[in-house]
C-alpha cells in the first residue's frame, strides 16, 4: 500500500465516523430513536504511521529503524518519531481538521527542523538518507 493510499483509507474511515456520530446527535436534538449503529474509530498511529514504518525499515534495512509496537507508537512533541536503534532522525506529522497531509520533520537535538509534505515512501527514504548524510551515518552500499 502507497502513503496516499494509506492516507485515503484512513481519512474515509474518519469521515464515515463523523456522520455517524453526526446522525445520532440529530436523532437525539429531534428527540427521535437513535440508530444502532457499530462505530469503528480510525487509529492514526496503527493505520498510517506503523505501516508506514514497516515500509521504511524494508526500504532501509542496514539502518534496523524501529517499528514500536501499537501501544509505544505515540505522539512525542507533536511528532511520531523515526527512530534507528541509536538515534531519532525526525518524525511524522498528525493531520490537522484543515490539512490531512503527512510531513517530515527532522529532529536533532530534540529541535525540530523544516517539516516537509511527504507524498511518496520514495520521497520519505531520500529525506531520511539526507538526514543519516548530515549526521554522518550514511551507509554506502558495499558495492562502492
Amino acid at each position: 500500500m502507497t502513503i496516499e493510499e494509506l492516507l485515503n483509507s484512513y481519512f474515509q474511515r474518519d469521515a464515515k465516523v463523523s456522520e455517524q456520530l453526526d446522525t445520532i446527535e440529530r436523532a437525539e436534538a429531534d428527540m427521535q430513536p437513535v440508530p444502532k449503529l457499530t462505530i469503528s474509530v480510525p487509529n492514526y498511529a496503527d493505520e498510517v504511521i506503523r505501516p508506514i514504518l514497516k515500509m521504511v525499515a524494508v526500504a532501509l534495512p542496514e539502518y534496523e529503524i524501529t517499528v514500536p509496537s501499537s501501544k509505544q507508537c505515540k505522539l512525542v512533541n507533536g511528532l511520531f518519531q523515526i527512530r534507528t536503534d541509536k538515534i531519532c532522525l525526525g518524525g511524522l506529522s498528525y493531520p490537522t481538521k484543515d490539512d490531512h497531509k503527512l510531513y517530515f520533520a527532522p529532529l536533532f537535538h530534540r529541535k525540530a527542523g523544516e517539516r516537509q509534505e511527504v507524498k511518496t515512501l520514495e520521497q520519505l527514504v531520500k529525506l531520511l538518507r539526507a538526514e543519516l548524510n548530515k549526521r554522518g551515518l550514511l551507509i554506502l552500499p558495499k558495492h562502492l
